[in-house]
């Protein structure tokens, strides 16, 4: 069985999709079960973030027309509409493409899954299989712990500028937090102007990795994140991390300190800082290669299934259909009457 990734992949800094579908690519073909041609593959894995729609829209039709058809996988996150606080039209656009074109669909957290089962997504098959960093960029610090003589390092990681990938945490922080205890370096985009946060524009996976490590507790404050690679990214490097009460942090992070707003997350610090200095450094608990055994598992398991979807000419039209509902709703339009077309 091969297996294609339908994805536009980018080089150096990219968001965490990116990266982790860059790893996931380099451990199939280190296992030999990737391909670039899709015409050869027995499964594709598509990813359905937003930008990926038009792509989706107009390949996966022509896929289900193949003789052999390929069994065809969604990589879903989201919902759009809780991690943005905005776009919901998204998430109705991604539930239509999934119920017509799609065999089988992974979820990055059971909180995504249950969020989007919510909205109607009703996949014959699903699976939840976490992303994980690749291991042989993220990996501990091999040195002892530092003493107390020095400031405890806080890191945050976001590559979206999004308000809601808890700058309101690291404004407050910058007004509030013991700087004669603490510093603190924030790595990607932001519109934020800090004070006391020392700011790293946004770097590749090596030269974050090196970053991460060079730190002792890793914060983020971002809400609704169904998966975060960044709070991965830091677990696999060894800090301790720092969690908003929010999303899939918890599900990823079970044993961190938890905060829930600006009320408490200057004693959740504190508390951290503290556990710093005696806990040892765990190791992460799952490997690349095991979370691609997941991922084959389920596409094997997707490939016998006699669920599997099929293309009509009719399937064709509604993709027509929604692709000119994304582009209306890009335009500020209305893209319900498609919409309830596709429906149809």
């Amino acid at each position: 069985m091969k297996i294609h990734i339908l994805y536009d992949f980018k080089e150096g800094p990219w968001g965490g999709g990116n990266q982790f579908l860059k790893a996931l690519r380099s451990e199939f073909e280190r296992q030999e079960v990737s391909t670039a041609d899709p015409s050869l593959a027995g499964v594709i894995i598509a990813n359905a973030n937003p930008n990926m729609i038009p792509t989706l829209l107009q390949r996966l039709p022509g896929f289900r027309a193949q003789s052999p058809a390929p069994a065809i996988i969604l990589r879903i996150d989201g919902p759009i509409g809780l991690v943005r606080g905005k776009d919901h039209f998204i998430d109705q656009l991604l539930k239509q493409i999934a119920r017509r074109y799609v065999d089988g669909i992974i979820w990055q957290s059971q909180w995504s899954r249950e969020a989007n089962l919510k909205l109607g997504f009703s996949p014959s098959l699903s699976r939840v299989v976490h992303n994980v960093p690749d291991g042989r960029i993220f990996y501990p610090q091999r040195q002892s712990q530092p003493t107390r003589h020095r400031k405890i390092k806080l890191v945050a990681v976001s590559w979206s500028p999004s308000p809601r990938k808890g700058f309101d945490i690291y404004q407050c922080l910058d007004t509030h937090l013991d700087w004669s205890r603490y510093e603190m370096t924030f790595v990607g985009n932001t519109t934020e102007q800090f004070e006391h946060i020392d700011t790293i524009a946004p770097v590749d996976s090596p030269a974050l990795a090196k970053i991460l490590r060079a730190h002792d507790i890793f914060i983020t404050g971002s809400q609704h994140d169904p998966c975060s690679n960044a709070l991965l990214e830091a677990l696999a490097c060894g800090l301790l991390p720092v969690i908003r009460n929010s999303g899939g942090h918890p599900e990823l992070a079970p044993t961190a300190v938890r905060f829930d707003s600006r009320n408490d997350v200057l004693a959740a610090i504190d508390a951290a800082a503290n556990l710093f200095m005696t806990r040892p450094v765990a190791p992460p608990a799952r490997s690349l290669s095991a979370v691609a055994q997941e991922y084959l598992e389920f596409a094997t398991q997707v490939q016998k299934s006699d669920h599997r979807s099929s293309t009509t000419s009719s399937h064709r039209l509604q993709a027509v259909a929604l692709g000119a509902a994304y582009r209306g709703y890009q335009l500020g339009k209305l893209g319900g009457k498609y919409i309830r077309y596709a429906q149809q």
